[in-house]
């Protein structure tokens, strides 16, 4: 009875989509495949079906990949006199101009897990693109003196401050505990101005 009230619900209701500007909520979850064998940076051109025994292949539209290298910076966070690792990418050329991308990283990654693996896809949509290394993770500063890198709050501060810093109000996508740091983030009294928040596999607000 559950199994077919199941079938029924997902054959009867689509999931809802709400439009921030350029971004699609929920598109994420689309993109959200492990990395092994998918990444939005990386050109899929077929996928295979088994239908009665025999293999059918679909062709996957081939993505452009973005013209612009992958840059490193270092955002400075003058209140603890640390820098964070910054990872960006520009827009391709030749594409309509959106709105810019923030990505925060879950445990034990740093920004190079979406340089590597998502800059080319937004990029060659027309978003610029930065990523954080969080306090003590990647080439980010360590911080002394401390039993953990920062809190909760602290990475929320610096992704804030970061968010503040650019010209044009970002999409925040946080993933895993970053997307608790982006939960957090726009819990405040006084939260940046975003065009967009998405939040992939994210650790629920609950912890």
């Amino acid at each position: 009875q559950i199994s077919s009230t199941l079938d029924r619900i997902s054959h009867d209701r689509a999931p809802p989509f709400r439009t921030f500007g350029s971004v699609q909520a929920g598109v994420m979850s689309a993109l959200a495949v492990t990395s092994s064998s998918f990444a939005p940076g990386r050109a899929i051109l077929s996928r295979s079906r088994v239908r009665s025994g025999s293999v059918q292949t679909r062709s996957r539209p081939h993505i452009v990949r973005a013209s612009a290298s992958v840059e490193t910076s270092f955002f400075p966070i003058p209140s603890v006199g640390l820098k964070l690792e910054v990872q960006s990418q520009k827009a391709a050329s030749g594409v309509a101009k959106k709105a810019p991308m923030v990505f925060v990283h879950g445990s034990y990654h740093a920004a190079w897990c979406w340089s590597e693996h998502w800059f080319d896809y937004f990029a060659s949509r027309g978003h610029d693109c930065y990523a954080i290394s969080c306090r003590g993770q990647g080439k980010s500063d360590v911080p002394q003196g401390v039993s953990v890198a920062a809190t909760l709050v602290e990475h929320a501060d610096d992704v804030t401050a970061f968010c503040a810093s650019l010209e044009n109000p970002p999409v925040l996508v946080g993933h895993s505990f970053g997307g608790l740091v982006a939960q957090q983030v726009m819990c405040r009294r006084n939260p940046p101005e975003l065009t967009a928040l998405a939040l992939v596999a994210s650790v629920p607000p609950t912890g």
